[in-house]
């Protein structure tokens, strides 16, 4: 499984959605924080074996793939 990272709104804000077109406010599927979805996320995501994660979960997924 490869993780895309979506930006938290606790880490970016919430003028991060204008400064990137596009961009919308959406919900962590493993968390269930909010996040920001970019274009390319959604993008991505819809490729085989691609998951959108916040940030935080993407980087816990892959500490735990490494051990």
């Amino acid at each position: 499984m490869k993780y895309i990272c979506m930006p938290l709104l606790k880490n970016v804000g919430k003028d991060f959605i204008i400064r990137h077109k596009g961009t919308r406010l959406t919900i962590c599927p493993v968390c269930g924080r909010e996040c920001y979805e970019t274009t390319d996320a959604r993008r991505l995501k819809k490729m085989p074996g691609h998951k959108a994660v916040c940030t935080e979960c993407a980087i816990r997924a892959g500490l735990y793939q490494n051990k």
